[in-house]
């Protein structure tokens, strides 16, 4: 199922953000995650210029780390 998460609404751009969860076996699934940016004007596309190359660079990295994340902060939410 496609879910969208996030949507944030600028005058310049419009940020989408969605979650794919897939069934991957009995005991696996697969969350695939999305960003669609749509840009409106001039500074949409001047901001998207600096943005976009780190993002590229940056989102992969974090996403990488992010199963380690939530499974450090579920151990320490426990009583």
């Amino acid at each position: 199922m496609n879910r969208p998460l996030m949507q944030d609404d600028d005058k310049h751009l419009v940020v989408q953000l969605s979650v794919l969860k897939q069934s991957h076996d009995d005991a696996h699934d697969k969350l695939t995650l999305s960003t669609v940016v749509h840009i409106h004007n001039t500074l949409g596309r001047v901001y998207m210029a600096f943005v976009g190359p780190a993002h590229k660079i940056i989102a992969p990295a974090v996403l990488r780390r992010a199963p380690q994340a939530v499974a450090t902060s579920l151990r320490q939410s426990r009583p």
